[in-house]
């Protein structure tokens, strides 16, 4: 056999600690695989819960129930809503621009976790869990002023909103300390 006057070992030697080093590496990236794809999936799941939530009613008047004497429940007649979407059109239109920023910041989290699920990069990891965290509370901030109203209440969409705020951010902090 010859020996690799470079390193002293035969290329059956060397084959053999390409083998092993390939094999470790694969290894490696298959005991990896199922936190990738579970991030994979808080990025997707959170993107589209937030596209969802801007359809479902943000605000609704009337609603929920009650009971009689009888012990009879009964529901209360709903007496409006608006989604989302019209909710940020009357933001604009009205000018809340405090509303307006808060839609603008949910949309570029939208943004930002597509991008994050694309292609990671420490700078849109730490962007994206900053602005996920940030934007329920600029909602609530922006919504302080209508609270004292009885008869209006948030809608389900509010409560997506938040949850996929919190599943985004969560995802994207944990990979970003992740990468240190």
């Amino acid at each position: 056999m010859s020996k690799n006057s470079a390193d002293g070992l035969s290329p059956i030697t060397m084959l053999r600690q390409r083998v092993t080093h390939l094999e470790d590496q694969a290894k490696r990236e298959r005991a990896e695989a199922p936190a990738d794809r579970a991030l994979t999936a808080a990025y997707a799941v959170g993107a589209v819960a937030l596209l969802l939530s801007l359809a479902l009613p943000w605000v609704r008047e009337g609603g929920g129930v009650w009971f009689s004497e009888e012990g009879v429940v009964s529901a209360k007649p709903l007496e409006g809503y608006a989604t989302g979407w019209l909710l940020f059109g009357g933001a604009l239109g009205e000018g809340r621009w405090l509303f307006a920023l808060a839609f603008a910041m949910l949309l570029l989290l939208l943004g930002f976790s597509l991008a994050c699920l694309l292609a990671p990069s420490k700078g849109a990891l730490v962007t994206t869990a900053v602005v996920a965290f940030v934007t329920p509370g600029l909602y609530l901030v922006a919504w302080l002023p209508s609270l004292s109203d009885d008869s209006v209440f948030a809608g389900s969409g509010v409560f997506v909103m938040v949850v996929a705020c919190m599943v985004i951010g969560l995802s994207a902090s944990g990979e970003a300390e992740g990468r240190r």
